[in-house]
């Protein structure tokens, strides 16, 4: 597991492989190790060197994977990191349902709108028959209060 971070303009990226990054994850999951990861491409780069705030929001993330091409070029020009491909969120997503199921994890939905969490959670429902759904929470697009973390994290234990 690759856990060496490296600096781009600010932002420090993991330079890892799509088999290191779901490893990485699954094994933080199956030792129930809370564990942010961020599938960062140019965009997000941009916007962290421009915003401060972003910035420190994104070095609280535990990994960051190089979802842009261009992310995995200035790593391998800068850092020689010979990276072959990206590590594209939507095809990480896929790649940490297939090991999830494979192991029969349990899996909490976090993030977008209601709409979008529903869809997902058919889509996985559907495809992933060995995963279960252990809770869904819609984002509330700013930060929860310390009564809002405690009541989301006991009500599904």
């Amino acid at each position: 597991m690759k856990n060496d971070k490296v600096n781009i303009f600010g932002v420090f990226y993991n330079p890892t492989t799509y088999s290191d990054a779901v490893n990485a994850i699954i094994s933080k999951a199956q030792n129930k190790v809370s564990y942010g990861v961020s599938a960062l491409a140019v965009h997000g780069l941009i916007e962290c060197y421009r915003n401060n705030i972003l910035k420190e929001k994104v070095h609280k993330i535990h990994y960051v994977v190089p979802d842009g091409q261009p992310i995995r070029w200035v790593l391998n020009s800068f850092y020689d990191t010979n990276l072959k491909d990206r590590v594209y969120g939507p095809t990480l997503t896929l790649k940490v349902l297939e090991k999830a199921n494979e192991h029969g994890l349990k899996v909490y939905l976090y993030g977008s709108t209601e709409r979008t969490l529903q869809l997902f959670e058919s889509f996985i429902t559907n495809r992933f028959l060995n995963i279960i759904i252990v809770g869904i929470h819609v984002d509330r697009f700013r930060e929860a209060s310390i009564e809002e973390d405690f009541e989301d994290i006991t009500k599904n234990k």
